[in-house]
C-alpha cells in the first residue's frame, strides 16, 4: 500500500511598501501600500530593543527602530490577511509548528533596483498538508488573496521550495532509493523545467555536482562516477542513513536542488524535531497559484510513481541513460563540437522530461510543461563521457606496447560499464518475490579490479530478506 504523501510549500517574494513620507507612484493603485504600527507591534519592538513601556527610543537606534517597525507592520498585515480567510498563522519567532501557516522575513531575497517602492523580503510557509485537491486549492487561495491585496514581486532572487514526506515520517527506504536514483539519472531532464538562473543557483545544486556520493567516489577512484556508476552506488546503499548520506551535500548543507538534509537528520536523531522531508528547491519564485500547484503535482507524482512502479518498467527507464554520451559544460565551443559529433544531449533530444512524464503516466504534468522547457545549462566539474567501441585486434601485437596498454585500459572501462548495466538490471528488477538477476558477492566476476589494485564490488545493493527500513 502506498504511503500517504504530505507536502508543504515555502513561497518567497518581495512585498511593496511606501517609504517614509513617500507619495504613491500610481494614485489609481488600490492595493495596500501603507502599514500603520499597532499597539501590538509597538510592544514587539520594545521587547526587541529591551525598552520599558515609558522609555524613550534612543536617537542612536531610532532609524533601525522605525525601519523594523515598518517591516513588522507589513508582516502582521500579511498574517492578518491570511487569518481573515480562516488560516491559523504565526510569525515564526516561536517554536515551529507544522500545523500552522507562517509569515517570515527572508534575507536571501532582494528587490530589483530602481523601483518606486520600498520592498520587504517575505516568505510564506504552509503547514504540512495532505496531497489532495483540497490542499492544492488552499495554495491557490493564498496566492490569490496575497496578490489581490498587495503589490508583490517574485524576481530571480526568490525560490519556491516544496517539502515532501509520508506524513510524520520519511518515505519508505525502497521508495526513497528509487526516487534518488531517478533524480540522479534524469537530472538534466528535470533541470530543463527551470530557467538558467535556477539551474545555476548556488542554492540548488545537483547530485552530479555536489552529492557526497560523487565526492567520495572521486576521492577513491580519481574521477567522478558515470551516470551508470552513480546509479549503482546509490543502489548499493543498504539502509536509509547511508542512502541519504550519499545524496547529502556535506560542504553546502541544504543547498541542493533536492535537499535530503531534513530527512537525514530525522533518521540520525529521531528524538529531535527535524522535518522528515525531502525539499525540492529548484523551482523559481512565484505567486502564481497554478504554477505552484503544477510543480507540487509533478514532484509528488514522481514519489507516487516510485512507490508503485513495476521493477521491470523502472529498469527499462534507467537503461536509457546508457545513451547519454556527453554532458554540457561551461565551454560553449566544446558543447558545439560535441553536439555536431554526437547529436543533442539526451535531455534535449531523444529523451526529454516530457517523454519521461508520459512514460510514468503523469500526463497532466507532461501537458502543462510541454511548451515550458528551458535549455540545459552546462556544469563545471564533470568531464565529457567518452564512448567505446570494441577493438579485439588492438592486443594482437606487442603486449607491452603503449598502444596495447592504452587499448587494455579502454577495455577495462568498457567491461566495468557492462558489469554496471548488469548490476542495475539485478537491482532494479528485484521485487518482493526475489525476482530478477542475482549476483554472488564472493564471486570474482562481481568485482572489478582497478589499476591501483583495489576492487570495486558490484554485489547486490540490498538484502530483500531484511524488509523495508
Amino acid at each position: 500500500m502506498a504511503s500517504p504523501i504530505t507536502f508543504g510549500v515555502e513561497i518567497e517574494y518581495n512585498l511593496a511598501t511606501l517609504g517614509h513620507k513617500q507619495n504613491p507612484p500610481d494614485p489609481a493603485e488600490t492595493r495596500q501600500l501603507l502599514f500603520p504600527r499597532t499597539d501590538e507591534i509597538n510592544e514587539v519592538l520594545r521587547l526587541h530593543f529591551k525598552l520599558g513601556p515609558n522609555d524613550l527610543v534612543p536617537e542612536c537606534i531610532r532609524l533601525h527602530y522605525n525601519y523594523l517597525g515598518r517591516k513588522k507592520a507589513a508582516q502582521y498585515s500579511v498574517m492578518n490577511t491570511l487569518k481573515s480567510i480562516g488560516f491559523e498563522v504565526q510569525d515564526g519567532t516561536g517554536e515551529s509548528n507544522p500545523a500552522v501557516w507562517e509569515v517570515l522575513f527572508d534575507d536571501s531575497v532582494y528587490p530589483e533596483n530602481n523601483t518606486q517602492y520600498e520592498w520587504f523580503p517575505m516568505e510564506i510557509n504552509s503547514p504540512a498538508l495532505p496531497f489532495n485537491p483540497a490542499s492544492l486549492d488552499l495554495i491557490e487561495r493564498v496566492c490569490l488573496v496575497i496578490t489581490e491585496t498587495y503589490i508583490t514581486e517574485a524576481n530571480k532572487s526568490t525560490g519556491l521550495h516544496v517539502h515532501l514526506a509520508a506524513g510524520p515520517t520519511t518515505f519508505k527506504f525502497r521508495t526513497m532509493q528509487k526516487l534518488i536514483v531517478f533524480l540522479w539519472a534524469f537530472e538534466h531532464q528535470i533541470s530543463s523545467l527551470h530557467p538558467e538562473e535556477r539551474q545555476e543557483s548556488m542554492y540548488c545544486r545537483g547530485f552530479r555536482e555536489q552529492s557526497s556520493m560523487v565526492a567520495d567516489f572521486t576521492e577513491k577512484w580519481g574521477e567522478p562516477p558515470s551516470i551508470l556508476q552513480g546509479i549503482t552506488e546509490f543502489y548499493k546503499c543498504p539502509d536509509m542513513k547511508s542512502l541519504l548520506s550519499a545524496a547529502y551535500c556535506r560542504s553546502h548543507t541544504k543547498f541542493m536542488a533536492f535537499n535530503c538534509e531534513n530527512a537525514l537528520f530525522r533518521v540520525k536523531q529521531p528524538q529531535e524535531p527535524f522535518k522528515p522531508t525531502i525539499e525540492c528547491r529548484q523551482h523559481q519564485g512565484t505567486l502564481d497559484g497554478e504554477r505552484i500547484v503544477q510543480w507540487v503535482k509533478l514532484v509528488a507524482g514522481l514519489v507516487e510513481c516510485m512507490e508503485t512502479i513495476h521493477p521491470e518498467l523502472l529498469l527499462g527507464l534507467l537503461k536509457l541513460v546508457q545513451h547519454e554520451t556527453w554532458e554540457k559544460t561551461r565551454n560553449e565551443k566544446r558543447n558545439y563540437l560535441n553536439k555536431a559529433r554526437l547529436g543533442p544531449i539526451l535531455a534535449e533530444g531523444a529523451l526529454t522530461i516530457i517523454d519521461i512524464l508520459e512514460f510514468l503516466g503523469l500526463s497532466e504534468s507532461a501537458d502543462y510543461y510541454r511548451d515550458r522547457l528551458f535549455p540545459v545549462v552546462g556544469i563545471d566539474i564533470r568531464p565529457h563521457i567518452s564512448t567505446f567501441e570494441w577493438d579485439t585486434e588492438a592486443h594482437e601485437g606487442d603486449a607491452g606496447s603503449s598502444l596495447a596498454a592504452s587499448k587494455l585500459r579502454v577495455d577495462k572501462k568498457a567491461m566495468l560499464k557492462i558489469f554496471q548495466r548488469m548490476m542495475i538490471a539485478g537491482a532494479a528488477t528485484k521485487d518482493g518475490d526475489g525476482a530478477g538477476l542475482d549476483f554472488n558477492p564472493h564471486d570474482s566476476l562481481s568485482k572489478v579490479v582497478r589499476e591501483d589494485g583495489q576492487s570495486h564490488e558490484l554485489a547486490p545493493p540490498f538484502d530483500l530478506d531484511k524488509g523495508d527500513a
